[in-house]
């Protein structure tokens, strides 16, 4: 596709056939990507550890592992009218965020008059915000997941040596950044005035003896709007994206389909009209591309009724041109594994309705682990069970094992204990190290490509530990780890299973603070959750999908939707909870809302009503 501007198909991405392997919105054949070669291992992994650290797994990972990065999840897709059961083109979309009660969503159905006819639109809204942020109007549907591009920098400042108060401005003189007062009101005290410098890059950030500005889209002029609010009257996908592309939101990947049956995809949200480079982080302050300014709309990446008639986000890289790709640059963006597989689900048939797309929503199918499972199983030969028959058993239950991340999965639970051992044994060293400098650094906060980086570890073989004779030694030795860690009681292996591990921890913020006896009350039930990272249903203890809904735009009464928690913050309400169990169980409840129970009816004061 080309680089910017609005194309009528996307090009292929490049990948590979491994599980990390990236699949973008442009779709498009497989091809081989070279591998980078794996370096020597480094110094810390053969840091003195105890053995009990190095045999157990970090709290961290054992509580919604892998969402503690950058929450990675959202998923979104369309499908045109070829490719509808009926004829209609189809939107899916799952943002995924942290869970609790209430939902951060509030579902909402609005109609209202217009200067072209009456208007009725469907979806979810913020409490108290006046969009309809994900849903149908009737002639377009649309949903968002998180772009993940490269929207902030560091731009390092020279300082004057006579006036540490002056740097280096843009035409290479001395200047005093003028500063603002910036008050913040704290509850029961006296307000804090923070002064805030500001300069031609962003404002001003001094730590460890260096000074830098900041610079952030969110910081432009007109980063923030309500322009959103405009999709209410969108009637096709080019107006849609022309909102979304206008629109002040946190930069978002948009999927789109109209009533006629196009669909299309591209970014909502500011983008700067130069990204910098990531491996340059941070950038002097005599670099071009400093400048900061928002980008054109018919100048952003947009892909407008592709060829194959489909189009998915799930927070990797999106573009195969790679000129298209330096407009969002890479922020964090996920792995592949994920929309690989929803890549794959939607190419397995020609034909879907709402219910077939709720399913891809729905997927447990952990594709992710294939290799670590194809790793373990070469290291348990018959040598290694030999007189260990929990290791027999170990392999006896992978070699069984569905393939799925189900609640009863025994199969699951060990493979994922034994990626997490073998995260200890490469980063946990490390993960101590930026502990000591940031008690909540960690290498799986700072990179989503922690996965990518294993599995291209387990190829090489590379990394083994001093205390390993060889690979196998250390394979088992890490299979001998993860067995201890989720039954150290000697627990027989075959009563492991995920649910136990991925139990749902929803509540209301009062939970924490109110006796144990009454946190029932504020809490939705701790059932056993399917699902984990990097598959469509993404699911963790209090990270998983916060809405899923399936609609044709016009035929929004065939659409389906569901919401973790009820449409109600109030724990002796009724509606706390109404339609959770819908969500927990995956059930294809109603898009659109049913008949009014009751109503509420504001008058204007003063009008005698």
């Amino acid at each position: 596709m080309s680089s910017s501007g609005t194309t009528s198909s996307g090009a292929g991405v490049s990948a590979t056939k491994s599980s990390t392997a990236v699949s973008g919105v442009s779709g498009g054949a497989e091809s081989p990507t070279p591998a980078r070669p794996v370096e020597a291992h480094p110094d810390w992994i053969d840091t003195p550890r105890p053995p009990s650290t190095r045999g157990a797994i970090p709290a961290e990972l054992m509580v919604d592992a892998g969402a503690t990065s950058s929450a990675l999840g959202s998923n979104g897709w369309a499908v045109d009218a070829r490719h509808g059961a009926d004829g209609r083109a189809l939107v899916a979309n799952d943002m995924h965020l942290g869970l609790r009660l209430p939902n951060v969503w509030y579902r909402l159905t609005l109609e209202f008059p217009s200067a072209s006819g009456p208007r009725r639109i469907s979806g979810v809204s913020l409490p108290g915000a006046p969009i309809v942020v994900a849903g149908s109007n009737g002639d377009v549907a649309w949903g968002f997941t998180n772009s993940y591009g490269h929207f902030i920098d560091l731009v390092r400042l020279e300082p004057d040596a006579a006036d540490p108060s002056r740097y280096r401005g843009p035409a290479g003189t001395w200047e005093t950044p003028p500063e603002t007062m910036e008050r913040i009101d704290v509850k029961g005290a006296e307000p804090v005035m923070l002064p805030v410098r500001e300069t031609p890059w962003g404002p001003l950030r001094q730590t460890n003896g260096k000074v830098y500005a900041i610079r952030w889209i969110a910081y432009l002029p007109d980063a923030a709007n309500v322009r959103l609010a405009d999709m209410e009257e969108a009637r096709d996908v080019r107006q849609a994206m022309h909102v979304a592309q206008t629109a002040g939101i946190p930069t978002q990947n948009l999927v789109v389909a109209d009533r006629r049956g196009d669909i299309g995809w591209t970014l909502a949200g500011p983008l700067p009209t130069a990204t910098l480079d990531p491996l340059s982080f941070p950038v002097g302050a005599d670099h071009p591309a400093t400048a900061l300014a928002r980008l054109a709309p018919a100048d952003y990446p947009a892909i407008v009724a592709p060829a194959y008639g489909r189009l998915w986000t799930a927070n990797s890289t999106q573009l195969a041109d790679e000129g298209a790709q330096r407009r969002i640059g890479d922020g964090g963006a996920d792995v592949g594994a994920r929309g690989t597989q929803i890549r794959d689900a939607l190419f397995a048939s020609e034909r879907f309705s709402e219910r077939d797309l709720l399913a891809i929503q729905l997927d447990d199918r952990a594709s992710w682990v294939a290799f670590l499972r194809a790793q373990a199983l070469d290291a348990l030969d018959e040598a290694a069970i030999a007189g260990h028959p929990r290791r027999a058993a170990f392999r006896r239950i992978l070699q069984s094992w569905d393939g799925r991340a189900g609640t009863g999965s025994a199969g699951y639970a060990l493979l994922r204990a034994y990626h997490d051992a073998l995260y200890d044994a490469w980063f946990g060293a490390l993960d101590e190290r930026l502990a000591a400098i940031d008690g909540a650094l960690s290498m799986r906060r700072a990179s989503s490509r922690v996965l990518a980086t294993m599995e291209s570890l387990v190829r090489a073989r590379a990394w083994k530990p001093a205390y390993a004779t060889d690979w196998r030694a250390f394979m088992l030795e890490r299979i001998d780890a993860a067995i201890v860690s989720v039954a150290a009681n000697g627990r027989p292996l075959d009563d492991i299973h995920w649910g136990d591990r991925n139990r749902l921890a929803m509540a209301h913020p009062l939970a924490q603070v109110l006796p144990a006896p009454v946190r029932p009350w504020l809490s939705a039930p701790a059932r056993p959750m399917p699902g984990d990272i990097h598959m469509p249903r993404i699911q963790g203890t209090s990270f998983g999908a916060s809405e899923r809904f399936v609609v044709s735009p016009g035929h929004e009464e065939h659409g389906l939707m569901e919401m973790p928690g009820g449409a109600s913050g109030h724990p002796l309400s009724p509606f706390f909870l109404a339609g959770h169990p819908a969500w927990t169980d995956g059930q294809a409840t109603p898009f659109l809302p049913g008949p009014d129970v009751h109503r509420l009816t504001l008058v204007p004061a003063g009008s005698g009503g």
